[in-house]
């Protein structure tokens, strides 16, 4: 049987491959350009969705959910069904994809914030989390207009929702 340990790199990674290949990246080249040299110059769906429209800003979105998604069951797939690890298998998948997305192997390693893929390994995780800070992007997007600002108070209450659902549900 193969130790745990390895599996755990074998889901970091794969989370890693997946996660290089970025969507915002390749809707740039199927249109001619070098995403990262346009707009914000960021690889992601906002400087995507801003430069090459909402259909591009569309199929990143979505790329960017599909590989976080993929990465996480994967390393779910690996840990749990040898040791009953699943959330560590989960998470090793997600940190993986992060990380690809941010560091991409086939472009340079410069990718994007990673902001997307994150909110969905995060929906993996504990969808109910998820929402909440969806919610709270949302409130913040539509207060201030700025994609960015939501981003980062998301990314802050991250970890005292989190704190929260272990006091209130236990998990």
């Amino acid at each position: 049987m193969v130790r745990p340990e390895i599996l755990f790199v074998l889901a970091l990674l794969q989370g890693y491959l997946l996660g290089s290949i970025n969507s915002s990246i390749l809707v740039g080249k199927f249109h001619g350009i070098d995403i990262r040299e346009k707009g914000s110059r960021n690889a992601g769906m906002t400087n995507t969705f801003r430069t090459l429209g909402k259909t591009s800003g569309v199929i990143v979105l979505l790329g960017d959910m599909i590989k976080g998604v993929i990465s996480c069951i994967i390393g779910l797939f690996l840990l749990d069904s040898f040791y009953g690890f699943s959330s560590a298998g989960l998470l090793a998948g997600g940190i993986g994809a992060l990380l690809g997305h941010n560091w991409p192997l086939y472009f340079r390693f410069k990718g994007g914030k990673g902001v997307l893929t994150t909110f969905t390994v995060i929906l993996m995780m504990d969808w109910r989390i998820g929402l909440i800070l969806l919610g709270i992007f949302l409130v913040i997007l539509g207060t201030s207009r700025f994609v960015s600002l939501g981003s980062m108070v998301a990314a802050l209450s991250f970890p005292i929702i989190s704190y929260g659902f272990q006091d209130v549900f236990g998990s």
